[in-house]
């Protein structure tokens, strides 16, 4: 039993090193539901090593590393500045979702987890309609700059700007291509819907059952349906215009792309934008972190 408990408390502690990379203090449930695990723990033991361990530190209700509780007060403050956030990300999902291309809208990043400072740009997953990912793309970002919304590339101040971090087509949920490890995990499971048009939401997460390998707990969570919307003819006929734009689209956009590409991940139905490689710093600090905290 000794060690079943060990090995839980390591695992726990795993979950708040790669937390603790965003200065994240984590809730009881939280710690739960990413727990870095590719073997199922028992819930009534796991509450059991959370209550009696001394090897986890806990702050009122906030979890954390060894001298490491002054992020609780952070958690605090970005907490409400992502308030802020999501009811203007609101306001514009409200019009790009008019597109009939556009299938669902979600937060990703950290605004996704109410971890957002107010410098902090907020970050778009689109799932859009197969053969249209370029075109869905092109008029999206039209409508955020006539908004005054689009991150600009190198731009100094970005607070509030809208990137569009990831498109994928409804026919390539899987994410086939894409490395699959922790990180991506975490921004699957962290996603925040803002706008589903059919389901495509709990669809996408199905095809991504594989983040159980990584995050034993993260998909035991109940996904509402949604009645797939009407379509109406003027959609149906803006969809085609859109089909037929998309090599013309694309060529246009690999243009501008390809003059600045970095870590961009570029596909016929996954378009991945990031200025940064952030996965592999992540990752790195990740291992950092448990080696410093022995683990």
């Amino acid at each position: 039993m000794n060690s079943i408990i060990y090995n839980i408390e390591i695992k726990i502690n795993k979950t708040l090193c790669y937390s603790d990379l965003f200065d994240y203090p984590l809730k009881k449930e939280e710690l739960w539901k990413y727990l870095i695990s590719s073997t199922k723990v028992e819930k009534e033991l796991f509450d059991q090593v959370i209550k009696r361990s001394k090897a986890i530190l806990k702050k009122r209700e906030w979890y954390y590393l060894k001298g490491r509780d002054s992020i609780i007060k952070l958690r605090l403050g970005r907490e409400k500045e992502s308030v802020i956030k999501i009811r203007n990300s609101k306001k514009i999902v409200k019009i790009i979702s008019k597109i009939p291309t556009v299938l669902f809208i979600g937060l990703s990043g950290a605004l996704a987890m109410n971890n957002s400072d107010k410098d902090d740009d907020i970050d778009f997953f689109l799932i859009t309609s197969e053969d249209a990912v370029w075109s869905t793309r092109f008029f999206v970002l039209i409508i955020l700059a006539i908004l005054g919304v689009k991150r600009k590339r190198n731009g100094k101040n970005i607070s509030n700007s809208i990137c569009l971090n990831m498109l994928i087509t409804n026919n390539a949920l899987s994410l086939r291509n894409i490395k699959k490890d922790l990180y991506l995990a975490h921004e699957i499971t962290q996603l925040r819907p803002l706008f589903d048009r059919g389901n495509f939401y709990k669809t996408f997460l199905i095809n991504n059952i594989w983040v159980k390998k990584y995050l034993i707990n993260s998909l035991d969570i109940v996904v509402e349906d949604n009645k797939l919307n009407k379509v109406s003819k003027i959609d149906i006929m803006t969809i085609f215009l859109f089909k037929k734009l998309e090599t013309f689209l694309k060529i246009v956009q690999m243009i501008s792309i390809k003059r600045h590409q970095t870590t961009e991940f570029i596909s016929e139905n996954i378009l991945a934008f990031h200025p940064h490689n952030y996965r592999g710093l992540i990752l790195k600090k990740y291992e950092q972190r448990l080696k410093k905290y022995a683990i």
